[in-house]
This record gives C-alpha cells, sequence and structure tokens, in this order.
C-alpha cells in the first residue's frame, strides 16, 4: 500500500499540465463513479493525472494505480480499498481495470460499501469494459475518449489556443473564422501531417517510432484484447499473419 501511494504521489507530480484533452471539461467528475474507455495511448492515463494535479487534493485522500501491478497479483482490490479509506482515502482513480479478473464485481460492493469514496477507472478494452458482469448501469457514468482531433493536435503541436466552434458558428461566419486560422497556419500542410500521424498523442515523444508504436498497439488489441473478451484461440489469432 505505501509503495503504491508513493508511486501515486510521483506520477501525479510529474506530468504536465500544458495541454489537456476536450473531455476534461465535459466529465461530471463529481459523480461518484465514472468509467473512461478508449483505445491505448489516446491519453487516459493523463487525463486522471492531470485532473489529481490541478485539483491540488491532500495527498492522504489520494491514490491513482494501475491494476496491471503486481501488488494486485497478491491483494485484492477490496481489501486495498477497504485499507485505504480506513487511512483518509475519498479519491481513487484506476488505470487497466480490464486487466483485473472480476473487477466489476468488486467495483460494485465498493460503491454500495463505501458511499464517501469517489473512484475513477480507465481501461483501454471497451468491448471487455461493456460486456462486463456485476450491475453497473445505474451506478456509473461512461465517458469515451477518442483520438486527438486536428484542432487538439495543432494546439498540442504548434502551442495555439484554437478554440472548438459549433456548426452554426461555422455556417454562419465561416468566412472569418477560416482567415483567422489561416492567418496563424497553413491548414492543408498541418492536415497531411496529422493525417500521417496526428491523431494518437505519442507522437509527441518521437514520430520516427510512430508507426512501430501503432503496429505494437494494434497487435495487442488483436493478441491480448480480442481473445480476452471472445476466448478466441491463439493459434487463430496467429493465423492473421500467415
Amino acid at each position: 500500500m505505501n509503495n503504491l501511494k508513493k508511486w501515486s504521489f510521483t506520477n501525479i507530480q510529474r506530468v504536465n499540465l500544458g495541454f489537456k484533452r476536450y473531455l476534461m471539461n465535459e466529465i461530471n467528475w463529481k459523480s461518484r463513479l465514472i468509467i473512461l474507455v478508449g483505445s491505448r495511448g489516446v491519453g487516459k492515463t493523463t487525463l486522471m493525472l492531470q485532473y489529481l494535479k490541478e485539483k491540488e487534493l491532500d495527498k492522504h485522500e489520494v491514490c491513482y494505480a494501475s491494476l496491471d501491478n503486481l501488488y494486485f497479483s497478491t491483494h485484492s482490490l477490496l481489501d486495498f480499498t477497504q485499507e485505504f479509506v480506513q487511512e483518509g482515502g475519498k479519491y481513487l482513480f484506476l488505470d487497466e481495470i480490464q486487466k483485473y479478473k472480476n473487477w466489476s464485481v468488486e467495483i460494485k460492493n465498493i460503491y454500495d460499501n463505501y458511499p464517501e469514496l469517489n473512484m475513477v477507472l480507465s481501461g483501454s478494452s471497451t468491448t471487455e469494459i461493456l460486456k462486463s458482469e456485476g450491475d453497473l448501469s445505474r451506478r456509473a457514468l461512461y465517458y469515451h475518449l477518442g483520438g486527438l482531433s486536428f484542432r487538439e493536435y495543432l494546439n498540442y503541436q504548434l502551442g495555439l489556443k484554437l478554440k472548438s466552434v459549433s456548426l452554426q458558428e461555422i455556417l454562419d461566419n465561416h468566412t472569418q473564422i477560416s482567415y483567422e486560422i489561416s492567418a496563424k497556419i497553413k491548414p492543408i500542410k498541418e492536415f497531411k501531417t496529422y493525417l500521417k500521424y496526428g491523431y494518437y498523442p505519442f507522437f509527441k515523444e518521437d514520430t520516427d517510432t510512430y508507426h512501430q508504436r501503432l503496429r505494437q498497439i494494434i497487435n495487442t488489441v488483436i493478441e491480448v484484447d480480442v481473445p480476452t473478451v471472445y476466448s478466441v484461440d491463439y493459434a487463430a489469432v496467429q493465423n492473421r499473419y500467415s
């Protein structure tokens, strides 16, 4: 438990608040149970850590943990949560929930037994989460985080502060809007770059390895996520290469 709290504090402190995804302001963070779904690499973990850092909550009241941590191979989520709440915990953020067997059943029990606790969960296997056991439908709010929009890409890559505009605003004032954007960037040039490697935020780390990482994500979905949900034989998965 102590090591998890140390890792939680370290992760929260080192996350950058310079760029935030669109979903940050759309989530009802007051809800007792929030579930974030989306493909691997779109920024769910960063979003969770940014919220915790921005709120400047008491570190003793907060814990971020990934359920693929070895700690949970020998400790149950129920026992961990009980200890966390007994020590004053109020905000529990759990990543990679699909990696924990029967997670939804334990989350249901935690939700019912600890009304003072706020939980935010995230998972990469959307199908696995939506097919999970346990009645979370009336307890949880589900949010889907997609990849970067072209506008988000421009803000992230070029440090711009382009605001989203409604369809009605575009219809009423498209000429002025296009002039303002064109004065700052070359839209067609930037859009071609966006199509090449702008959808996943990890392009910022290294564009040269972007497509390699993308292939790794696809392989993980095929080899891990799909067989887990649909009980596909591993040999059948390997046949895709033949």
